[in-house]
């Protein structure tokens, strides 16, 4: 097998490509103003090199027509080579749109604003029915392994879980960490992040630390920067060494045996809380710093999670979501002992996703979570799914589309009996109205738990 990744697409070659790698950020328009201004003027710079290097149009592929032709006689050097609203920048965002070439040909991501949308990358169902097909056909029907990086917009308010291809159940989704284990200050977090690996951060730059490591052109090694890009690599190499252990192992075994083995740093920090299954989980630091040694000691002798179950819940409650006031809206559903009985075989949860409908005037006012509180009287377990972000406040639920789907991994390896509530609050008070419409709790798991041989 084969690990793919750079600018190829993540569904290239599945039979062929074991591991799926990206390091791919989260949609540029979701930044604040001034980011967006330093993002634009650092692809011009690019853009302005990459005119002078090929003399031409900068777009090539062997597969697709490429807008070339439609830009013939631009000046790709000039300051204002494309106008946004002409034959050649609708060529360019026809081009650039298709999924799998626009990875393909880096010449789109300089040319990010023709089709950038502030959608926050929510995926097309062609590209769930990709990712699904991969999991189910790659590596002899054992799965494609996709891993992503989780990004470096913390500081923009950015979370797994605004970003499509980092909360879906096939992603292994990665932060970073620095020297020290704790979090670093760029990489983004949320209740989808599976676990985190070294990407060091600008404080180990400030004061000269190494940040990471790299081969110098030429010999030699050199400091080579930070950010989440570095970290997903290094989780795309331990999974490698585990399918090398063991090549049987499924994609969501992978991810059974990162939630098993990964390490807990950090210890204090308050973000870190266990389920009734035992595993822990952070939204800083996801189920931990990946732990290449203990991953592949699980996989050798690994028995493999039983057939992919789910149970699912809904509800319509058609509530008016109360304006900046002290208490959130609240919706439950049950997972009884009967329908619970009724979903057998179903042993515990893996991945845990809820499909929000509600219709809000400003849907950055909004701070959305999920609480399971388990029939056994054990503790209750909350996860955040969607936290204000200012910034975006001014935009509809109808621009950023009524129908929300968030993941949680806090509830992997529990049991799913219990009351499950959805809250929405608005934190702002300033007259804009929404209502909670309807949503839909889908509780994936495994027909029969996994884990390591007995006596291994």
């Amino acid at each position: 097998g084969r690990i793919v990744g750079g600018t190829a697409s993540p569904f290239h070659e599945p039979q062929r490509n074991d591991i799926a790698q990206n390091s791919w950020g989260i949609d540029a328009c979701s930044h604040p103003a001034e980011v967006r201004a330093a993002l634009a003027a650092e692809h011009e710079d690019r853009r302005l090199r990459e005119g002078r290097r090929l003399d031409g149009c900068p777009f090539a592929s062997e597969l697709f027509v490429t807008p070339c032709a439609d830009c013939a006689g631009v000046e790709w050097e000039a300051e204002e080579a494309i106008d946004a609203s002409g034959a050649c920048a609708a060529a360019i965002r026809e081009y650039c749109e298709h999924p799998t070439l626009a990875d393909q040909d880096p010449a789109c991501a300089d040319w990010y604003e023709l089709t950038s949308t502030c959608e926050y990358n929510g995926l097309f169902n062609f590209e769930l029915r990709l990712m699904r097909d991969s999991v189910e056909s790659g590596r002899g029907g054992k799965g494609t392994i996709f891993v992503f990086a989780s990004g470096n917009e913390a500081s923009a308010g950015a979370r797994t879980n605004n970003e499509g291809w980092l909360h879906v159940p096939y992603t292994i989704t990665v932060g970073a960490v620095r020297h020290d284990g704790k979090k670093a200050s760029y990489s983004t977090e949320g209740a989808a992040l599976t676990v985190s690996a070294p990407g060091a951060d600008f404080w180990d730059e400030m004061h000269g630390l190494p940040t990471m490591v790299t081969t110098a052109a030429g010999g030699g090694c050199t400091n080579a920067g930070v950010g989440t890009s570095f970290s997903a690599p290094l989780v795309s190499g331990v999974v490698a060494l585990m399918l090398e252990a063991n090549g049987a192992l499924g994609w969501r075994d992978v991810q059974h045996i990162l939630a098993r083995s990964s390490a807990r740093t950090d210890a204090a920090s308050a973000t870190w809380g266990v389920n009734g299954g035992g595993v822990w989980h952070s939204d800083k630091y996801g189920w931990g710093v990946v732990d290449a040694s203990a991953a592949v000691g699980a996989a050798q002798c690994w028995v493999n999670a039983g057939a992919r179950v789910r149970i699912e819940r809904s509800a319509a409650p058609r509530v008016a979501i109360p304006d900046g006031g002290a208490a959130a809206l609240t919706s439950s559903v049950s997972v009884t002992e009967a329908e619970y009985a009724s979903a057998a075989p179903y042993a515990s949860m893996e991945h845990v996703v809820a499909l929000v409908s509600l219709s809000h005037a400003r849907v950055g006012d909004l701070r959305v979570r999920l609480t399971h509180a388990p029939l056994d009287g054990s503790a209750s377990v909350t996860s955040d799914l969607a936290m204000p972000r200012p910034e975006e406040g001014s935009r509809s639920a109808s621009e950023s589309g009524a129908a929300w789907k968030f993941m949680t991994l806090k509830h992997w390896g529990a049991d799913p009996r219990g009351e499950w509530t959805l809250s929405v609050h608005d934190t702002v008070g300033n007259a804009a109205a929404g209502e909670l419409v309807e949503w839909t709790l889908i509780l994936h798991g495994a027909a029969t738990d996994p884990g390591q041989e007995a006596g291994c």
